[in-house]
């Protein structure tokens, strides 16, 4: 298991990082995106990532629709928000496509189950219609 915290930005590579043995990421920061861009995990079955606000995921392509589990949680000290940015929150769905078991905070579940506009061309109905595997779910709210 890994576990990044990161409050700055990150300067790395894309696919700089081989990680052939990692079975679980756990992140938290403001921007992820670098960093998963840099990572190449190809046994990654866990991953968790505490968002905060402004946090945008993707787009990765297909790099992590093998991930099974998702844990997608609020800012760690509780203060709940939703995610806001339905194009970020329609990346991180395909990204993670291949989800199986997810973990959600209750105040990320309208942007993740709310229809996109037709004008967005964002593919799916839904940011949560990526999610084509998934056999389980599970919401969690703080308190």
């Amino acid at each position: 298991m890994a576990t990044f915290i990161c409050d700055q930005g990150w300067v790395l590579e894309r696919n700089s990082f081989l990680f052939p043995l990692l079975q679980t990421v756990v992140l938290v920061t403001v921007s992820p995106y670098e960093f998963m861009d840099a990572i190449v995990t190809p046994r990654l079955k866990h991953f968790d990532f505490t968002h905060v606000c402004g946090s945008i995921i993707g787009p990765f392509g297909s790099k992590f629709s093998h991930v099974p589990y998702l844990t997608l949680q609020a800012e760690a000290n509780g203060v709940s928000f939703a995610m806001d940015d339905l194009s970020g929150v329609h990346m991180l769905c395909e990204a993670l496509s291949g989800v199986h078991h997810a973990s959600l905070h209750v105040g990320d579940i309208d942007p993740l189950f709310t229809a996109a506009s037709p004008s967005d061309n964002l593919g799916p109905q839904t940011p949560a219609d990526s999610w084509e595997s998934l056999e389980q779910l599970s919401l969690v709210s703080c308190g």
